[in-house]
């Protein structure tokens, strides 16, 4: 087969693997039960564990046995690992210094117990795990091989798509800082050639955001 259909066909997988991992937002309201998880708090929890994790983790397996060494996990070393983690801490005193009232943010606190244990461990490992796979995994992956532009481009509808699936939040600065952060995990991703480091960074964040709500 041509180069140029392989790339396409690597291209159209890519993309397919984020339209699956996209349909169960939708899926989730036809599993019995599940209103009765939203009104305690626990929707999102129970969509990340069953759902998007499982699902992300054996798309990126079938995909490596076709595509082997195209989605490595990486390694987490202190040179691949500093200067980013520089970049991150200044992004989120940015964030800090601009961040606007969110009402999805502000509900969390009122979560206690289990509630609040499901959302520490989704929002600390079982979200990052996921959406770096997809995000900075698949998606960014769907511009391999085009060339310097296109991977450019790639950068920023990866972004882009990573801060409008993040409905939950309403100030149009949380988008901004949404798409910057996800810019960042993505040079990150190009530069170290893995997935560990943008997971450990997005761990990171999301740990601090949760530390800023809960201890409060």
């Amino acid at each position: 087969m041509p180069r140029h259909l392989d790339r396409i066909s690597h291209t159209v997988i890519c993309i397919t693997a984020f339209v699956i991992y996209y349909s169960l937002f939708y899926l989730e309201f036809f599993i019995p039960g599940f209103m009765a998880l939203y009104r305690n708090g626990l929707a999102g929890p129970f969509l990340y564990t069953a759902l998007l994790l499982p699902c992300s983790l054996l798309l990126w397996r079938c995909y490596a046995r076709h595509f082997a060494g195209l989605l490595p996990v990486g390694t987490l070393s202190l040179r691949n690992f500093i200067v980013p983690l520089l970049a991150l801490a200044v992004m989120l005193v940015m964030e800090k210094l601009f961040q606007q009232p969110e009402p999805w943010l502000d509900s969390l606190r009122d979560y206690t117990g289990l509630t609040r244990w499901a959302w520490i461990l989704t929002a600390c490992l079982v979200a990052p795990v996921s959406e770096e796979i997809i995000f900075r995994g698949f998606l960014l992956n769907a511009s391999l091989g085009w060339g310097k532009v296109p991977q450019q481009v790639g950068i920023v509808l990866t972004s882009l798509l990573f801060a409008v699936i993040h409905m939950q939040y309403q100030a149009p600065v949380t988008f901004i800082q949404l798409f910057i952060f996800s810019a960042v995990l993505c040079v990150v991703r190009l530069g170290t050639g893995g997935l560990i480091v943008p997971m450990a960074l997005h761990a990171l964040a999301n740990t601090f955001a949760l530390g800023d709500i809960f201890l409060q």
